[in-house]
């Protein structure tokens, strides 16, 4: 039997679409836990009419605390074989579950991992990784596949669009303490701990949507800012504390870590750009600068932290270049440049 674990948080517009998809899988031993994560729209109403016709679905109902604290608790109340992650305005493809399946039959792996298929509006756009497919990456390669994957608009640390051994992530939690990175973390653990790897299908069977008008996708400056300095101040000690007492240090990860911060950085400044005006968009630099300048960012003992540090001073440099010796043609311009 497969978990399938959706949390939600006022989800009403979407939530029926990805239930549906769900429960129209040509693969019919599954159970479905809905994680209410304190919704107050009606999306819990939504999914009880469901819950009454379905004895598969339960519902699990907490406090607001987020996609981590939601999927956790998912974990511990999943009674299945195997477990898999969907986002609740995401849908899955009906053969998703049955594709799982018929690979963990054939193959001795660990986890299962699908390209995605990317949602913008009325278009799909298919997600090509910079990866063999039908080949089984185990962890030491899965930092490189990664490394390789940066840049290319190609993620490959999401949780989602996996299907994972419960043995395997029985005991891995997501780190409730942060919004940005978390899956990343909790794909290094699962793989740290995989003693058979991850196979990489080539089958698209989930679909990402992106909806810019969501709440969760309108650009707010200071959680943009408190996301990058929970990913520098926590994301990065964990993950490199978690691999370094597992194997010996690997520079292709310390490459990762600071590239991945590097262009976090360049990413949310491109999206001040995009939703502020001229006016905001200095202020959220500004900011953006104050928490780059933060001394407690790491131990002065670690040794990424002059790594960092330059990182964040090469990075100040470009916003102070920008900003201050920048005028409205250079922003206008700027508008128009994608990230």
């Amino acid at each position: 039997m497969i978990s399938v674990i959706i949390p939600f948080y006022n989800s009403e517009k979407h939530i029926s679409r990805c239930i549906e998809s769900i429960l129209k899988q040509t693969y019919k031993n599954f159970e479905l836990i809905l994680v209410n994560d304190g919704s107050t729209d009606s999306s819990e109403r939504i999914c009880n009419t469901y819950k009454t016709k379905d004895k598969r679905i339960q519902i699990i109902r907490k406090q607001n605390g987020g996609v981590s604290s939601a999927r956790n608790i998912g974990i511990k109340a999943a009674k299945g074989e195997y477990i898999t992650f969907v986002d609740s305005d995401d849908y899955l493809k009906r053969d998703f579950l049955s594709n799982a399946i018929g690979i963990f039959s054939k193959r001795n792996v660990d986890i299962v991992k699908f390209p995605y298929i990317r949602k913008i509006g009325p278009k799909y756009f298919t997600q090509k990784l910079n990866i063999p497919y039908h080949s089984i990456i185990k962890n030491r390669d899965y930092i490189e596949k990664i490394y390789r994957n940066i840049g290319l608009g190609n993620t490959i640390d999401t949780a989602c669009a996996n299907v994972f051994k419960t043995t395997l992530i029985r005991n891995i939690r997501f780190d409730e303490r942060i919004e940005y990175g978390e899956d990343t973390l909790f794909m290094i653990k699962a793989l740290e701990l995989s003693n058979n790897g991850i196979y990489v299908a080539n089958t698209p069977s989930y679909v990402y949507v992106y909806d810019k008008n969501e709440a969760t996708n309108i650009f707010n400056s200071t959680k943009w800012i408190k996301r990058l300095r929970d990913f520098r101040n926590i994301f990065m000690s964990e993950a490199i504390h978690y691999i370094s007492k597992n194997r010996e240090k690997d520079i292709r990860l310390e490459k990762y870590f600071i590239e991945k911060y590097k262009l976090s950085i360049n990413g949310i400044v491109h999206m001040s750009i995009a939703n502020n005006s001229l006016a905001k968009h200095r202020n959220f630099v500004k900011n953006l600068i104050i928490m780059l300048d933060e001394k407690k960012a790491l131990s002065p003992g670690n040794e990424y932290y002059s790594k960092i540090n330059r990182t964040c001073s090469k990075s100040k440099f470009i916003f102070l270049k920008i900003i201050y010796k920048s005028k409205r043609t250079i922003y206008n311009i700027l508008t128009t440049v994608k990230p």
